[in-house]
């Protein structure tokens, strides 16, 4: 390749990953329109003008969202708030179509008058923006002045805002633009970079914060994502692997891992000591948000994801560097994190001198009032303090078979001397009820009975032995805002539904109690109740008596959830953090002990905290969801998240010394045997003197999910044991088939609705002749199609096969999913272009991939066709002459393969014939007249809804719907009616099928494209565009008069649709 080859593949390559970086704006700016519309819906909405179909996220993505615009929107209100009395600006660098110039024109009218709000990004992204602005009134009526600008860079210029299209890593340009339009030696600048300088080259962004550096009076706001718990954390491998894939890898994030890293950024690049903070350690920090806002969160949208949240929020890091005007020596600024300090050990005792306490705070101290030195503290180390050796332990890792055991928030159930069950918590999909078996020996378990199949679905609940096989269920939830109050005994082989505890909870702590008599009771405490309200009462049952409350006495621990629980002896034990009503994670343990002789009080000790001989903050012990174990080695605190948020791995297990009145932690002297588990909704249990870790995992926020695929086993020697507990059996109930080492389970993983409406089943037929075939047609009702011949494909396409015939080389474009349900609204998934042989052999071993074929030439131009796009294989499949109509008609054929990943409720608007080759299939199909109920938005065709999650009869839409269930097997051929919304759920093995899509009708079809034969008919589309007219009509009315007369509308028309037929 020669010189100027080089440079043309050089520029191609920089404008892909540009054109990459661009597309992370679209993505962003549609979840803050998410939070816009959920959290703020009483103020101007300014994502709105820049998103064309708004798309509700998750409650996950929209907390988190929510607190990276609260802290941009603090630093730069406190800015403006500042009483300077010169020239302000804005600067937005790598500003995308974030609105945030005209948010604060119009929330901060009176702060703006002297204030420039400059946006900065790429010219083509910037020249969109100004499009929009310009022709958006609630956009430019804030701008006085406004004009677009014909100057190099300068797209648009009005009194407070301009408009720059300028590449960052041309400084001199930018730099050249601002001193054309500004003073900028005299001004109070602000540099904003909220995730944008960290997709660039490392060199590049470093030099964009040394640019920024050389204005007299100037801060600059950083807020990108970090590395807390190193890169093995496997949080952070699915966030930097997820961007990897986007194109668009995090590069600042391996040079600057820390806090101390980003820190040391600045100040080698011109800027005096910043303040910085990972934004969950903003969200705790009372000078940043109060209690009551904090909890005024929950009441917008239910919310459990605390573990999650905590996670991307202690992966991202706020910085403030601030350089003022006139300022001498290295005490010029308020010094909130020393460098040294930032280095040592955060395990640190209390009392330890900071130079936080010692720096001026005296100047630009109110712009930094939410970051304070007390919040932003890391004390230094103790160097006279003594470790105490700990000798070497082993994390062995044991891989389960296909992705199975994948659960989180269940519950230990006891099964027998040689096994455990997992029963409950959530799967990949849903909420289960089934349970897991582990066991050392692969036959003769003792396999009792297990919780019932009325024993509903739920997670966040505890089960606890009593005396010999005898065990209690309580509580636990369905969705956050559903906790469960039923508790249900098991004596012997037997279940029972006991009386209700009385206030229903989940994320509870639950121990066994020894009586005075030998018999056992189940102390519970805490929790989150009905309406969120976080429980501190101290409940106690016992078989003859039920429940009853115990009053405390001593130091009483408040009230918490998720806080961990462990005896020492029948009738006291341990109590540690939690996390309280407002969303902080509780500090504080507390020795705990029953008196009386009928157990009627509970007295509580708060216990002083120290670590590895030196007293230490409690904050920095603190836990949310962590697991207390004890085994032959002793007591030790498992997983969870810490009042930091992310553990590091030396802090994910602790060994637990009780001292009274002080309780001692130590870090282990761990060697990881395998990958690190991500020790979030894990459950811990003790089996023959070692500590296993079953389940476990967490949705990465948007990055994707993370789950534990097998058990860790805590072992004082480096050899792994002969026989560990290892999963057996799987998703079982006291209904199922219990055989050692059978993996079956029910239809679609155990997930078939339980509480929604009855489901119909697709009738099967064979089919007589093409005649018959017409009378299915015209009937409009799906109908399975037994016994075609369809070609010797249900014979040869093994996955050898295909690979053979079609190249392993090939390249195909697939579906690689981050859960088991993919949802084509919330794209919960990303395009993936593969080999063919890596895909097949992926999906194979259990992978969530799924190919939907393309057309080999001009994919984005022409529909998928068999015979043209597999021609080595085309000629194995064929229709039957009874479906000549199909043939004739056909509109394409793509060849659908997919590893364990059910497909999006969705309707297609032509009909089309499913021909199943390999492996079985499920699919849940409703008429047309359901359309209404299933959440499927106005010119869109799938729906969000997971239909084989569906189980809860909370579930309003369930009870308007009539699901029909069709079970497909290798030769079934399913004919699926236009318009009839329909799901799909591989049942068992890799599932190969061709889809013949047809058109039945003699017109009606949109003209155009229509590459996957789901374009709405044209009347639709020509009907939504009356419909705007409509509307547009009434824009000059009251609000009310137009509301009134477009709802009569509505009616007649709704009235006339009935009438048609």
């Amino acid at each position: 390749m020669d010189s100027s080859a080089r440079a043309i593949s050089k520029t191609m390559k920089k404008e892909r990953m540009d054109e990459s970086i661009m597309l992370t704006n679209n993505s962003s700016i549609v979840s803050k329109r998410s939070v816009e519309r959920l959290y703020y819906p009483n103020e101007p909405q300014f994502f709105r003008h820049f998103v064309k179909k708004p798309q509700r996220r998750s409650p996950l993505i929209n907390r988190g969202y929510w607190l990276r615009m609260k802290a941009i929107d603090h630093v730069v209100h406190d800015f403006l708030d500042d009483s300077a009395g010169i020239k302000k600006v804005v600067i937005n660098l790598g500003c995308g179509y974030d609105p945030l110039p005209f948010q604060c024109l119009s929330k901060y009218a009176q702060a703006c008058h002297n204030v420039v709000f400059i946006d900065v990004d790429y010219g083509k992204l910037m020249a969109k923006k100004c499009e929009v602005i310009l022709r958006t009134p609630e956009l430019h009526e804030l701008l006085s002045n406004i004009s677009r600008a014909a100057d190099q860079g300068v797209l648009l210029r009005s009194d407070h805002y301009l408009a720059v299209g300028c590449d960052l890593r041309h400084l001199r340009m930018l730099d050249d633009i601002l001193a054309q339009e500004l003073d900028m030696a005299s001004s109070m600048i602000l540099c904003t970079a909220e995730v944008s300088i960290t997709y660039m080259d490392v060199g590049a962004a470093d030099a964009v914060i040394g640019w920024a550096s050389q204005f007299p009076d100037v801060r600059f706001c950083l807020l990108e994502q970090f590395l807390p718990a190193g890169s093995s954390h496997p949080f952070a491998k699915t966030m930097i692997r997820h961007f990897e894939k986007l194109q668009t890898p995090l590069r600042s994030i391996h040079n600057y891992r820390s806090l101390a890293d980003q820190q040391d950024r600045f100040l080698t690049r011109g800027w005096p000591v910043p303040v910085v903070q990972s934004l969950w350690e903003l969200w705790s920090s009372p000078s940043f948000l109060g209690p009551g806002e904090r909890s005024a969160l929950d009441n917008i949208e239910p919310f459990d994801e605390w573990e999650e949240f905590a996670l991307f929020a202690s992966h991202y890091v706020l910085l403030l560097a601030t350089k003022s005007r006139g300022a001498v020596g290295d005490n010029q600024e308020v010094i909130h994190r020393d460098v040294e300090q930032l280095h040592h050990d955060p395990w640190a005792p209390e009392g330890s001198p900071s130079t936080a306490q010692k720096s001026n705070t005296s100047v630009d101290s109110r712009f930094h009032r939410h970051l304070s030195s007390q919040d932003c503290r890391v004390r230094t180390s103790d160097q006279g303090a003594k470790r105490i050796p700990q000798p070497e332990s082993y994390l062995h890792y044991h891989e389960n078979l296909n992705r199975q055991g994948c659960r989180r928030f269940g519950a230990e159930l006891p099964i027998g001397m040689r096994a455990v069950g997992h029963h409950g918590g959530l799967g990949l999909q849903a909420r289960l009820n089934t349970t897991d078996i582990y066991s050392s020996h692969d036959t003769g378990m003792d396999i009792l009975n297990l919780p019932p199949n009325t024993v509903r679905p739920r997670m966040c609940h505890t089960i606890t032995r009593l005396n010999g096989s005898d065990c209690l269920l309580v509580g636990g939830r369905t969705s956050p805002e559903s906790p469960l109050a039923d508790c249900w005994l098991r004596e012997g082989h037997d279940w029972q539904r006991i009386e209700d505890i009385p206030v229903p909870r989940y994320r509870h702590c639950a121990f066994q109690l020894r009586t005075m008599d030998g018999d056992s009771a189940v102390l519970v405490f805490g929790g989150k109740g009905p309406a969120g309200k976080v429980l501190d009462d101290w409940l106690l049952w016992e078989k003859q008596k039920g429940w009853k409350q115990l009053p405390i006495s001593g130091e009483q621990p408040g009230s918490s959830f998720g806080a961990s629980m462990i005896g020492i002896r029948d009738v006291e034990g341990l109590l540690l953090g939690g996390m309280t009503q407002d969303g902080i994670v509780r500090s504080g343990c507390w020795y705990w002990t029953i008196k009386g002789p009928d157990l009627d009080t509970v007295s509580c000790q708060r216990l002083a905290s120290n670590f590895d001989g030196r007293t230490c903050s409690d904050r920095k012990l603190g836990r949310f969801g962590a697991s207390l174990v004890s085994t032959s080695k002793g007591m030790s605190m498992i997983g969870g998240i810490g009042g930091e948020g992310a553990l590091t791995q030396d802090q994910e297990i602790l060994s637990i010394n009780l001292k009274c009145p002080e309780i001692r932690f130590s870090k282990i002297n761990l060697n990881l045997v395998g990958p690190r588990p991500l020790s979030i909704g894990c459950t811990v249990l003790n089996h023959c003197g070692n500590a296993y870790i079953l389940g476990g995992g967490a949705v990465c926020f948007s990055f994707g999910a993370h789950h534990n695929e097998g058990i860790w086993v805590l072992e004082d020697s480096g050899t792994i044991m002969e026989s560990p507990l290892r999963l057996v059996v799987k998703n079982i109930t006291s209904t199922t088939s219990m055989q050692a080492n059978s993996t079956q389970s029910t239809a679609g993983g155990g997930i078939r609705p339980q509480y929604g409406p009855a489901v119909s089943a697709v009738p099967k037929f064979h089919l007589e002749s093409a005649d018959h075939f017409h009378k299915i047609l015209s009937a409009g009702r799906p109908v399975i199609l037994k016994g075609l011949e369809i070609g010797p494909c249900t014979q040869t396409w093994t996955s050898e096969y295909l690979k053979e015939q079609v190249g392993v080389d090939r390249q195909v474009v697939v579906h690689s999913a981050i859960t088991q349900f993919m949802n084509f609204q919330a794209k919960n998934f990303t395009y993936d272009k593969m080999g063919f042989g890596e895909f097949v052999d992926m999906a194979a071993k259990g992978k969530q991939l799924y190919l939907r074929s393309l057309a080999l030439d001009q994919p984005s131009e022409r529909p998928a066709t068999l015979a043209q796009d597999f021609p080595a294989i085309a000629e194995d499949f064929g229709l039957p002459s009874t479906l000549a109509f199909v043939a004739e008609n056909a509109h394409s054929s793509p060849l659908r393969i997919s590893g364990p990943v059910s497909i999006w409720l969705h309707y297609d608007v032509m009909a089309n014939v499913l021909c199943q080759i390999r492996g079985a299939k499920r699919l849940l199909l409703y008429p047309p007249t359901d359309i209404t109920h299933l959440q499927i938005p106005p010119g869109a065709s799938s729906s969000p809804i997971n239909v084989f999650e569906a189980k809860d009869s909370t579930d309003s839409w369930l009870s308007n719907v009539h699901p029909h269930e069709a079970l497909l097997e290798p030769g079934d051929v399913l004919f699926i009616p236009s318009l009839w919304p329909h799901a799909v759920s591989p049942v068992s093995g890799l599932s190969v099928a061709v889809n013949v899509f047809f058109r039945h009708l003699r017109s009606g079809y949109a003209p155009g494209k229509d590459i996957y034969g789901n374009r709405d008919l044209q009347a639709y589309e020509r009907g939504r565009r009356d419909i705007d007219k409509i509307v547009r009509a009434f824009n000059e009315l009251p609000c009310e008069a137009a509301r009134f007369y477009l709802k009569r509308l509505a009616e007649e028309l709704s009235e006339k649709a009935m009438s048609i037929g």
